[in-house]
This record gives structure tokens, C-alpha cells and sequence, in this order.
């Protein structure tokens, strides 16, 4: 027994750092392009692996591959109306969404509940840990000094043609200037492309860690104290729109809530109101403004089937001058959008719609807060195609599917 509680803890530890390393990191954007695809065909075995460890129950099985069956029925088509001109673009909407989504169906359909459980438990365990590795390097590494960069390595991410590594674990891609004065300082990016991405998953793990880890509060406080480090202003408004609403919808002392609701809503208010106002006065708040004004001009030429998956042409031709060399993109939501049009975003917005609507079925308002923030954070920052968005669209098509067996999937 103890032999396979932690063999089936290793599998999950597979899947989930498979997954964290599919999500827009250095090594997919640098000189160990070997990385690409020994990390998708690993989460495609530690799928499989975790879904048939310990067996299968064949009812479970029979009725997850039914759902699995009409999306994957839903999606040839789509595939086959969509614009997808290329080998290369062929080969990653097949492997997103005719491999990935309906693997991840199977698997949460088969396995239920309590797998979705342990999965958002290991979730949290695995980023509280890259979280310490990361505070480790900012400090003694950024702050300090007192640990220096082994080497650089090349970068394709951004403008900048290589990156500071140190023993390929840490890496400097972005910096922030420090007041009025010339100094610059790194932002804390793990092995990210950037520290927003670093910042969406320490969300996630925040929101993770008060439903499934029973709010633990030392690991909340490394999650937070690295956030900051990230100094990412999408990260940092999100975290505090959640407490907010977390404190005014679930929390049980009417009393209490009475006096202090009005208190907490004003005070994030402001908060968020003074970042916003900062985020919108640089050029990062401006590009993802233009990014949502591009794609909706690109989308409304090919309103149900997009401008094509992965073409970015139509949607560079909206750029506003000020762009210059930047054709980086920001939001996930209206990049679907414009790449697939009302066929492909209908996949994510079935799937969004579901996961609110049952938790607000379930009154399960923690889980209500969560999803919301997850499509906040959906609409600001770029990771649409990742096997995170993956596994949240095939967790929104089966969650409820067994409500004869105590709601299995509801997690």
C-alpha cells in the first residue's frame, strides 16, 4: 500500500512538472530545442502512466471516452474549417487539441474527484517548492551577488538574443528600473519566458492551496513573498481581487462581514484602481490593450472560423505604430479568437461556462472565485495552447459527468 501511494505520487509529480515545464519556459525558447519535444511526448506517457495505474474501472472508462468522442468529432471539424495552411501548424493544433484534450477527458473522467484532488495537491507542492528555489536565486543571486551566472544561453522569447543562467535552473529575462535613477534590477522568472507566466502559476497555486491545502499559511507566504518578487501587476491585481472576493462571499460571520466588507472592497478597490492606472501608464499596460483591439479587428474578417490557427498576419496588421519591433502578444482569449474564430473559442467558453455553473450548482463559491480568476487571467496573459489550457478545457467537459457517484469529477 505504501509502495503504491508513492508510486502513484511519482506519476502525478510526472504529470505536473511535465506540465509546468510546457508552460512558456526558457528551454522551449532557447538552445536546448531538444527539450520540445522530449517534454510533450512526457506528458502524453504521464497521462497514460497515471491513467492506468492501479487499473481502470471499465464503466468509468466507457463513459469518459463518450464526452472525449464528441469533442474529438467536434474538433476534426473544426480542424478541417480552420485555416491551417502548415505542417507546423497542423502538428500543434493535433497535438493540443486532438491528443492533449481528450487524453485529459479520459483521464478526470475515469479517475474522478479524488484524482483531480491529489493532482491540484501535488500542483501546489511542486510550486511551493520551485518557489523556495526561486527566492534562493533571487536573493543570493540578484540581490547579493554573492552567487554569479554560470553562463548565458540563447533566447528566442523576446528582443534579447541570450540570458544570464545560473546551472540552467534560474534565468534573467526581464528587469525592471528602480526609481528615477538608472539602476535595474532582475524580476524574479524561475525558468519562465517572463514573470508574468512565473506569477499566473503562483496564482493558481494560491487559489489551489486555500481549496485543496487546507490554506496552508507557510506555504501561502512563500507564494505571496515571491509574487511580489515577480513585480508582475496583472499577478499581484488578481491575488487581491481574489482574497477580496473570497472574504466577501465565503466568509461566514455575518457580523463580522457587515462591518468589514465595506473596509476590504474599499481598500482593494484602491489598490487594484492605483496599479491599474501605473499598468496602463507603461508600455506593457498599452501593448495588451492593443493586443485585444488587434485581434478583435483581425477576428471580425473571419468571424466563425478566425484568420487561421497560429497566423499572427492579419493580426499585426492592426498593430498601432508604437509597436515597433514588438509583435509579442498578451492575451490568450482573443487570440483564440482571432486564430479560430466562434468554432474554436466556443471549446474554451463550453468549458469556462460548465465550471462556474456547476460550482454555483454545487455552491461551492471558493470554486465559483477560482474559475472566474482563472478566465481574468486568461484574458491578460498568453498561454492559450499550453497544456495547462488543456487540461482546464477537458476539466470543464467532464466535471459533473458522474453525478451518481457523489459528483466524482466536481473537483
Amino acid at each position: 500500500m505504501v509502495f503504491s501511494n508513492v508510486k502513484d505520487d511519482l506519476l502525478r509529480f510526472g504529470l505536473i512538472i511535465s506540465i509546468i515545464l510546457n508552460f512558456n519556459t526558457v528551454y522551449y525558447y532557447s538552445e536546448y530545442n531538444f527539450f520540445y519535444g522530449i517534454n510533450r511526448a512526457l506528458i502524453v506517457l504521464m497521462i497514460l502512466m497515471n491513467l492506468f495505474s492501479n487499473g481502470v474501472k471499465r464503466d468509468r472508462l466507457k463513459k469518459a471516452i463518450i464526452p472525449a468522442l464528441i469533442y474529438y468529432v467536434y474538433l476534426f471539424a473544426c480542424m478541417m474549417l480552420i485555416d491551417i495552411t502548415t505542417e507546423y501548424r497542423f502538428k500543434e493544433f493535433s497535438y493540443s487539441f486532438l491528443i492533449l484534450v481528450p487524453l485529459f477527458i479520459i483521464l478526470l473522467g475515469t479517475k474522478g474527484k479524488e484524482e483531480c484532488i491529489e493532482l491540484a495537491k501535488m500542483f501546489v507542492k511542486i510550486m511551493y517548492y520551485l518557489c523556495i528555489i526561486s527566492l534562493f536565486f533571487y536573493v543570493f543571486a540578484n540581490i547579493l551577488g554573492i552567487i554569479k551566472s554560470s553562463k548565458y544561453v540563447r533566447f528566442t522569447w523576446s528582443w534579447m538574443d541570450k540570458v544570464k543562467a545560473y546551472f540552467n535552473i534560474y534565468f534573467e529575462t526581464q528587469y525592471m528600473g528602480i526609481g528615477k535613477s538608472n539602476t535595474i534590477m532582475p524580476r524574479n522568472s524561475l525558468f519562465f519566458c517572463e514573470p508574468a507566466m512565473f506569477s499566473t502559476l503562483i496564482t493558481f497555486g494560491i487559489m489551489m492551496n486555500k481549496i485543496y491545502n487546507k490554506n496552508s499559511k507557510k506555504t501561502l507566504i512563500v507564494f505571496v513573498i515571491v509574487q511580489l518578487t515577480t513585480t508582475s501587476t496583472t499577478g499581484i491585481i488578481v491575488t487581491i481581487i481574489y482574497f477580496a472576493l473570497n472574504f466577501i462571499v465565503v466568509k461566514k460571520n455575518k457580523a463580522i462581514k457587515i462591518v468589514l466588507i465595506p473596509i476590504v472592497a474599499l481598500l482593494s478597490f484602491m489598490a487594484v484602481s492605483n496599479m491599474f492606472v501605473e499598468k496602463m501608464d507603461t508600455s506593457s499596460g498599452n501593448t495588451r490593450l492593443d493586443d485585444m483591439v488587434a485581434c478583435t479587428k483581425a477576428w471580425q474578417k473571419s468571424p466563425i472560423t478566425g484568420t487561421g490557427f497560429l497566423n499572427n498576419t492579419e493580426i499585426e496588421k492592426n498593430f498601432s505604430a508604437f509597436r515597433s519591433s514588438n509583435k509579442g502578444l498578451s492575451t490568450s482569449f482573443f487570440v483564440v479568437l482571432a486564430h479560430g474564430g466562434i468554432f474554436l473559442i466556443s471549446v474554451y467558453l463550453y468549458a469556462f461556462i460548465r465550471q462556474v455553473w456547476y460550482s454555483i450548482k454545487k455552491k461551492e463559491w471558493e470554486k465559483t472565485i477560482m474559475f472566474l480568476m482563472y478566465m481574468m487571467i486568461f484574458l491578460t496573459t498568453i498561454f492559450q495552447y499550453s497544456a495547462l489550457s488543456m487540461f482546464v478545457v477537458a476539466l470543464g467537459i467532464v466535471i459533473g459527468q458522474y453525478k451518481e457517484e457523489k459528483e466524482v469529477t466536481e473537483g
